[in-house]
This record gives C-alpha cells, structure tokens and sequence, in this order.
C-alpha cells in the first residue's frame, strides 16, 4: 500500500497489506496502526523522505515496539528508511531496521 504526502497523523491499516510505502511531505506527528492484529504477522513500513527531505517522525503507537525504544529518520530528500514488524502477543515488535537506502 502506498501512502502519498503524509505528514501529521498517519495510521496504518493491516487489513489492506502488509507493506507500507508512506511518502513524508511533512513532519508526521504521531503513526499507528488500525486492524488485523494477528499473532505472527510481518509489516514491512518505509518511511520515504519527499524531493524536499528534513521531514521527521514521532510517536509510534502503543502497539509497536521499537529496537532502543526509538526511531530517527534519515532527513535526506529522496532517501528511505525501512522497519519491519512481526505480531507477537498482540504487539509490533520490531525486527530489523535499513536507514538511509536509495
């Protein structure tokens, strides 16, 4: 799924794939997901900085545990930043991290 000129809010629904292409044209101010909470599930989400690039993210829901507890983008324009996922006891927990790739 692909989420074109994202900034502010962004959720991120299970139940229509479970990987996200979200292009940041602003600064994202909180990210969650909605739906398909099943044990064992991937999600694969890539953060993907606009021509413009300095964008920034900030507050993962609940639901997703992040390695180290947080998350800061690479801010170059055009570059992308890809975290993948897996469902274990109803929480996101992150399995690998790929930072400033293209």
């Amino acid at each position: 799924m692909t989420l074109n000129n994202q900034s502010g809010t962004v959720t991120l629904d299970i139940a229509t794939g479970s990987i996200f292409i979200v292009t940041l044209t602003g600064n994202v101010t909180s990210w969650t997901l909605s739906n398909g909470v099943v044990s064992g599930e991937e999600l694969e989400v890539h953060f993907l900085q606009d021509g413009t690039g300095s964008r920034t993210l900030a507050g993962a829901g609940g639901a997703m545990k992040l390695a180290g507890g947080a998350l800061t983008l690479t801010t170059t324009a055009s570059k992308r930043d890809i975290l993948r996922f897996r469902n274990i006891g109803g929480q996101f927990w992150e399995t690998s991290r790929s930072m400033n790739v293209g």
